[in-house]
């Protein structure tokens, strides 16, 4: 039987970092015993975002083989003190690393991973309806069953009476725009409790799927436990409060590591509205075609706003990926831990060569007249 441990490690530390430096040597030394199975990051946004710490879901088949194996491991990468190794059922640390060694503590003479087996009650095609929270319903499409628990899509919707059923037909048809609901989810439970089914209700509507449940941009199903499904479905819809960065993560799927400031050469004056509009639009590459998108001029002044722009950082590692000034439509990467230093010389450059500047975690935008 597999057993689920987390493990907690604090620090500034990020995905990259947390795979190359604990996931990949993990899964090497676990081999057939195991492996991880997912993770987080956690972060901080006032008074300035910073990373904090993540998190790693660890799968194991053999509890006694795989900790001696995870603490050596965890060792040669020279975990920060505070590190814990946490057995996810019985909520008991296992490791602990400190800044004087590891402290090991026995797992319980028989740790019992609880027998409970997800399933799907409901019909291929059914429409849920399951309250948020006071007066917030979403709708979940019902895919089928997976390897571990239900699959369902969300539609793009949420309010606080649930729709008649036509009008819920045409939601569930309808076309997504957010990047997280791209793809059907697989929301599994490890307890009955996980899931509370007094806020399920069924709405007596059926919609035949798609052929293999697949649905727009991402292949397959993505898999997550029910609660951080929930979570998630909360902060995109805005039950719960997120940052910007994260806010444009759900829409857009920017990562929220960095800084992104959209530069173009506008035809005429562009208001608020226009510019948030038109950022969906060009920065949604995950979508094949995009109604509002439109093609812009890599302008003289652009050329020359970008080219001012490498040069003023050139050999400086302020970018989180690449930018050209043959795009019109400039969308700039910064590596957020720099994004002080850099945002004002973009709007001074941008400024000085008649561009518009739009930075949509505050919905700023600057436009010189021509």
């Amino acid at each position: 039987m597999l057993e689920l441990l987390v493990v907690r490690i604090p620090g500034s530390i990020e995905p990259l970092e947390r795979g190359d430096r604990f996931e990949d040597p993990l899964n090497k030394a676990l081999k057939k015993l195991g492996g991880c199975v997912g993770g987080g990051t956690a972060f901080e946004t006032s008074p300035e975002f910073r990373v904090t710490g993540c998190d790693i879901d660890v799968e194991v088949k053999d509890l006694a083989r795989a900790l001696p194996l995870i603490r050596d491991t965890f060792t040669s990468a020279n975990a920060p003190a505070g590190t814990t190794v946490t057995h996810a059922d019985s909520r008991k640390v296992l490791l602990r690393f400190t800044k004087s060694g590891v402290r090991e503590f026995a797992p319980s003479k028989k740790v019992v991973k609880k027998s409970f087996v997800d399933s799907c009650p409901w019909q291929r095609g059914e429409v849920l309806a399951y309250r948020l929270a006071p007066n917030r319903y979403v709708l979940l499409h019902v895919c089928g069953f997976g390897q571990t628990g239900p699959v369902f899509w969300v539609p793009e919707w949420c309010g606080s009476n649930i729709p008649g059923h036509d009008e819920l037909r045409q939601i569930v048809l309808k076309e997504p725009e957010y990047y997280r609901l791209g793809a059907p989810y697989e929301a599994w439970r490890s307890s009955e409790t996980d899931r509370d089914e007094r806020r399920l209700t069924r709405t007596g509507l059926t919609v035949p799927p798609r052929p293999k449940g697949q649905r727009f941009w991402f292949p397959g199903s993505l898999i997550r436990w029910w609660k951080s499904f929930e979570r998630m479905l909360k902060e995109l819809f805005g039950v719960v409060k997120v940052s910007p960065a994260v806010r444009l993560s759900h829409e857009l799927g920017l990562w929220v590591q960095s800084v992104h400031v959209a530069v173009w050469q506008p035809a005429g004056a562009v208001t608020k509205a226009d510019a948030k509009r038109q950022f969906y639009a060009q920065a949604s590459d995950f979508r094949r075609s995009h109604p509002e998108r439109k093609r812009y001029a890599a302008t003289e002044e652009l050329k020359a706003f970008v080219a001012a722009l490498k040069s003023a950082f050139d050999g400086k590692d302020v970018w989180n990926g690449t930018f050209r000034a043959s795009e019109g439509y400039v969308v700039v990467p910064i590596v957020r831990t720099k994004a002080r230093v850099v945002l004002p010389v973009i709007a001074r450059l941008a400024s000085e060569h008649r561009l518009a500047c739009y930075y949509p975690e505050t919905e700023k935008l600057t436009q010189a007249q021509r």
